[in-house]
């Protein structure tokens, strides 16, 4: 029985070990959707995210979401932390358009490759999925 215990204790620690030791860094590719608009076309996003410590800080560029018709793209940076595969970021728009705050809340799943969860902003939610790109 002692054995069992001590097998258990050194599985969960290690498993809690491998989990602060997750770097989210990098490239990723996506696309979020809106929960009240399920035909609504993704909306494709790529963002670069570093990681200091649980620390996390991104630049996101997404299609033009905006009101704006003269800009390419939207930009906005992104804060948060990771705790063990949970990921909470804070969304800010940076292009002068307007500036909004969305709550992204993911998990990093498939071997720290994959990224997914949900996003709110006020009344309104929604789904985010990406992939880490390697070069």
């Amino acid at each position: 029985m002692r054995l069992l215990i001590a097998l258990m204790a050194i599985v969960f620690s290690t498993s809690l070990a491998h989990a602060r030791n997750i770097d989210v860094s990098g490239m990723w590719l996506g696309s979020y959707q809106y929960d009240s608009a399920p035909s609504r076309v993704p909306v494709i996003t790529a963002m670069v995210i570093e990681q200091n410590g649980q620390s996390l800080s991104a630049r996101m560029i997404e299609e033009n979401t905006s009101q704006n018709p003269k800009l390419v793209g939207r930009p906005s940076r992104l804060t948060g932390f990771i705790n063990g595969k949970s990921i909470t970021l804070l969304k800010t728009y940076d292009d002068g358009a307007e500036s909004i705050e969305y709550r992204f809340e993911v998990s990093v799943i498939d071997g720290n490759k994959q990224i997914q969860g949900t996003w709110q902003l006020a009344n309104m939610t929604g789904s985010a999925e990406y992939m880490q790109i390697k070069f």
